[in-house]
């Protein structure tokens, strides 16, 4: 019967042992390495447009005067999540010949649609 309580309680501290292994922090340290990957990701981050414009159109080709169907999606760069940066979509379609531009027109975006 003692011997049942010796292993019982042998259980119970390999129990309270692996509880209070598993809940002690651990730290790293940081390597210059590290160090110089974060401050080039957060220079890029400062440097690139803090949106992203998606344009769904309704179809792939269209021909002359036919109506071009379009959604634009103005997205937070990072998060990918609706903007709310922008207020306007400029919008400009361009000729491949001579590149001038053959219409232009502004949107008003509301939460990023």
């Amino acid at each position: 019967m003692e011997l049942l309580d010796f292993e019982d309680g042998k259980i119970k501290l390999y129990t309270l042992l692996l509880f209070v292994g598993l809940s002690i922090p651990c730290f790293s340290q940081s390597s210059p390495a590290t160090d110089s990957l974060a401050t080039s990701l957060q220079t890029y981050l400062k440097n690139v447009s803090p949106e992203n414009i998606y344009l769904q159109t309704s179809k792939g080709i269209y021909e002359s005067g036919e109506d071009l169907w379009f959604k634009a999606y103005v997205l937070d760069a990072q998060s990918f999540s609706p903007s709310l940066l922008s207020k306007t979509l400029y919008l400009r379609m361009v000729s491949n010949q001579n590149k001038q531009s053959v219409w232009q027109e502004m949107y008003e975006i509301q939460d990023g649609f």
